[in-house]
């Protein structure tokens, strides 16, 4: 990487959710012939629009305020829309869903915290087999393959009674932005803030259950993530 900041026919752009450590100095300033460009939230026109194309209510007046709590990030706000999309007493309402939640409040937190306690609201809306399955992928350092979560999660007494439970599931978390799915790979990943939330949340004893599931089917190459 850093033989790529002295090439001079070309320029090298580099989409990373980390600035690396290679392409700093010891202060943390860029190497010479390198920039750094940090991506911020999305306006506040961009979070709307995307709100809307969940077809999800609220006026501009309530939703820019929250959203700004947040960042405009796009992946909480995602996330936060397929939680009051499925809301089944009012599906896509978001007074009604807000109203019912009266201790969702991300407003006087600072941005860590608000984030944190959006994602947790957005989680609240999922099913135990769903819960399950990001708890698994959050033991993951490195992306977890299909198979080794078919092998982990498909079966009896398992969260998926068959693969297309676990499927739709996938599929549901993916819809909701909670997983990333690569699907070259063919493997399932999650964003560093829904990798913490998921697995903070999981009790010791589950952990346990969970990592140790993991030992006994993990590939060589998967390493989990260490039990605190």
């Amino acid at each position: 990487m850093r033989k790529l900041t002295q090439v001079r026919s070309s320029s090298v752009l580099i989409s990373t959710r980390l600035y690396p450590y290679d392409l700093q100095i010891d202060t943390g300033d860029p190497l010479p012939g390198c920039h750094c460009f940090f991506i911020k939230g999305l306006s506040d026109d961009d979070a709307l629009d995307l709100w809307q194309e969940f077809g999800i209510s609220g006026t501009r007046d309530t939703l820019v305020p929250m959203f700004r709590t947040f960042g405009n990030y796009p992946l909480l706000l995602q996330s936060l829309a397929g939680a009051v999309a499925r809301y089944r007493p009012a599906p896509g309402d978001f007074d009604a869903w807000r109203k019912a939640k009266p201790d969702f409040n991300p407003f006087n937190l600072d941005l860590i915290q608000a984030k944190t306690h959006v994602l947790q609201f957005a989680l609240q809306g999922l099913g135990k087999e769903a819960r399950e399955i990001l708890s698994t992928i959050a033991a993951f350092r490195a992306p977890a393959q299909y198979d080794t979560l078919r092998a982990l999660l498909c079966g009896k007494n398992k969260p998926c009674k068959d693969e297309d439970v676990l499927i739709q599931m996938l599929d549901e978390l993916d819809d909701r932005g909670l997983v990333g799915w690569d699907r070259r790979a063919n493997r399932y990943d999650l964003h560093p803030v829904v990798r913490g939330v998921s697995w903070n949340s999981v009790s010791k004893k589950d952990k346990t259950v969970i990592y140790s599931s993991c030992k006994l089917i993990l590939v060589p190459h998967q390493s989990l993530m260490k039990l605190k």
